[in-house]
């Protein structure tokens, strides 16, 4: 599957991924709620992404974001 996501670091640029991998197992992990009472149970899972064509400038361990439409 390929995917569209924005890279801060390069002034917003959107690029085109590929989802090569999706972790079969996830991580929990626990978020406190900043306003609200209780905390939040969150499953995490490893995904690993390759752009679908070069870009300049796009490094390992860079933040991507993906907006999911609901």
């Amino acid at each position: 599957d390929k995917i569209t996501l924005t890279v801060p670091a390069l002034k917003n640029q959107e690029i085109e991924a590929e989802v090569r991998y999706i972790a079969p197992m996830g991580d929990y992990a626990t978020k406190r709620a900043t306003r609200a009472t209780g905390d939040f149970d969150l499953k995490t899972f490893e995904v690993r992404l390759y752009p679908a064509q070069p870009v300049d400038g796009l490094r390992p361990g860079m933040s991507a974001l993906w907006r999911r439409d609901k």
